[in-house]
């Protein structure tokens, strides 16, 4: 198996570059890809890459993101045998589950939704902001599901 290849389906492999399936967060913040390879490679969030965070994406992202990482809900990736994925991500009571994209960096959360249509393409929301941590911690559970699994992941949060 190629090494990207095991990057896309398992993302808290042992690559120092960021998972390829979350290159969206390297087109609207490239700085976040030397985070991502710094913090893998300590295993560690350090008062100067919350600071880089603050810096690149404002305190109200950066802050509900933290406050999910320290509720420790676990974030789950699930992965087809074709290769198709998508993230559970918590929401911020561990209620709710909104599903992420990974590949192209949609969520179904409503502060995402909101972002999008304002135009505001340099932001993204705490729940891609989590997976993205997350992967380079090394804390996302991977678990394979079935093609008819994952279409219905997808119908229970974008189809009406």
């Amino acid at each position: 198996m190629s090494d990207s290849l095991e990057c896309t389906l398992l993302p808290q492999s042992h690559s120092d570059n960021p998972d390829p399936s979350l290159g969206w967060v390297e087109a609207v913040h490239p700085v976040l890809v030397f985070l991502y390879r710094d913090i893998r490679s300590t295993n560690s969030l350090t008062d100067q890459h919350l600071g880089t965070l603050l810096g690149v994406l404002g305190l109200a992202v950066v802050e509900e993101t933290l406050d999910l990482l320290d509720n420790g809900f676990p974030v789950t990736y699930y992965v087809t045998p074709q290769g198709q994925g998508l993230y559970h991500v918590p929401s911020h009571r561990g209620r709710h589950f909104y599903t992420l994209l990974p590949r192209t960096g949609l969520c179904s959360c409503e502060a995402f939704t909101k972002t999008m249509t304002s135009g505001d393409s340099q932001q993204i929301c705490k729940h891609l902001l989590l997976v993205y941590l997350q992967s380079a911690l090394r804390k996302i559970t991977t678990q394979f599901i079935t093609l008819s699994q994952y279409l219905n992941f997808l119908m229970n949060e974008w189809v009406i």
